[in-house]
């Protein structure tokens, strides 16, 4: 599964649960590089995702941005087309949504 396949599968999951979503393409801006793929956000509460396909690592702008969402308290996952698989993508969904 491609990168954007992916993306487009957890899009569909989103989209099926009533989860508002926004996917960044390549963020420009000097302080948006390595903002999280995804923007997920439900009625009881906003998840940050980075797609990874297998093998694919975070940079060092990726892991900033997911130390600074933790260490806020947010909700950051980093999520790879297996983790659709075994089912940890809908369980999280599930648990914003309605």
């Amino acid at each position: 599964m491609t990168h954007r396949e992916f993306q487009v599968r957890v899009q569909q999951m989103c989209t099926a649960r009533k989860l508002l979503w926004h996917a960044s393409h390549q963020a420009i801006a000097c302080h948006g590089k390595g903002l999280p793929d995804m923007i997920i956000a439900g009625p009881r509460g906003v998840i940050f995702a980075e797609l990874k396909t297998p093998g694919a690592k975070l940079s060092p702008e990726q892991a900033r941005w997911k130390h600074a969402l933790l260490s806020s308290g947010a909700w950051h996952v980093v999520w790879t087309p297996a983790d659709v698989v075994t089912g940890a993508v809908g369980n999280a969904l599930d648990e914003i949504a309605a």
